[in-house]
Parts: C-alpha cells; structure tokens; sequence
C-alpha cells in the first residue's frame, strides 16, 4: 500500500513539474514577441528626437534656425508639382522680413488682413491665432514650416493651372506664388504679433 502511495506521490510530483515547465514554455514566446515591439519603439523615438534635433542645427542651405525646413518642404512640393527646385535667399528673406513686419501690426495682424498685406506685397503668407489660455492670456502656436507649407498646398484646388489665377482669394494666392514654374529663389521670415498670433512670408525670384 505504501509502495501505491508512493507511486502515486512521485507520478504527481512529476505531473505538477511537466506542467510548470509546459507553463514556462507558454510564456517564453509572449515575453519575447515583446522584445521585438519595444526595440522598435525605442528606434521610432531616437528618430524623432534626431529629427527634431535637426530643425535646431543652422541649415547650410542659408535659411535661418528659425525657419529651418521651410526650403526643403517647398521644394518637396514644387517636385510633386513637376516643377524646378529653389534656392534660398538671403535677400528675399531679408524683404519676407519687412512684410512681416508691416502685415505683424495690432491693425492688420488678423487672418483677413494678412491675406491682404500678401496681396499688396506679393507674397506667399501664412497667419495662426494665438491659444487661449485657461490662466489668461495667449500662447504660440506650435506651427512647423512643412505644415505651413501644406496649408498653402491645401488650396491648390482654386488654382486654374492654363490661366495661372485663382477662383477665389485667400490661401490659393500663396500657392500660387509657390507652384510659380519660373520661380528660382524664395526667402521667408516669421514675426509673432501681439495676442501671440504669428505671420509667415515668403518671396519669391527668379
């Protein structure tokens, strides 16, 4: 009897065992299928820290920190476009940094008057109301220069390419001067106006 009891207690003990390495074994995989999925989290954010990074290093394209990508997301545009790439000016940004100047007044710094003040001084620009505070007052936008830019191609619907003009105003006329094919050179510049709404301009040469 004793013997039966003692067969029985090492079979179970060996039942109890095989069932915690078959156990262990289940886990195993989960736990590895994990590695895989955080490494390449790790890998997506050290990227985009290394591209945020970026936009702080003075591009040697000449464009200022400030406006670091502009030239590259235009140019990412005009080649969709079919068009030819541009090259910054330093000239160009230095009158883009007028027409902010002029446009970034507590009279004209409004979404209407922007757009106007493009008008007259025949450029591309861009305007963004500051954020409401719960705490009172206004904050910045944080606004890129690829996402300006695509603003601007937003409106590319009211563009009639044979005639080159735009149904209606507003944005199209900023793309416009962007998909302009004789178009060679482009300098912007950005000003922040009171209330924390900022204006972007953008001229263009050939």
């Amino acid at each position: 009897m004793s013997r039966i009891a003692l067969s029985w207690g090492l079979a179970l003990a060996l039942m109890v065992a095989g069932g915690a390495v078959a156990q262990g074994a289940l886990r195993a995989p989960q736990a590895l299928s994990g590695i895989p999925e955080a490494a390449g989290a790790s890998i997506a954010n050290r990227a985009g820290a290394e591209t945020t990074g970026a936009s702080t290093v003075s591009p040697s394209n000449g464009e200022p920190k400030a406006l670091a990508g502009m030239l590259g997301a235009q140019n990412a545009a005009r080649v969709r476009l079919g068009l030819p790439e541009l090259t910054w000016s330093a000239e160009l940004a230095a009158r883009a940094g007028e027409t902010v100047k002029i446009i970034a007044t507590p009279q004209t710094c409004s979404k209407t008057g922007v757009i106007r003040g493009g008008e007259t001084a025949g450029a591309a620009v861009y305007w963004s109301a500051g954020l409401r505070m719960f705490s009172g007052g206004n904050s910045q936008q944080e606004i890129s220069s690829s996402f300006v830019v695509s603003e601007w191609l937003g409106a590319s619907a009211d563009y009639d390419k044979v005639t080159g003009q735009c149904e209606r105003t507003g944005a199209c006329q900023s793309f416009a001067r962007l998909a302009n094919p004789v178009a060679r050179t482009v300098g912007c510049a950005k000003a922040v106006c009171d209330g924390q709404a900022q204006v972007w301009a953008c001229h263009y040469g050939q």
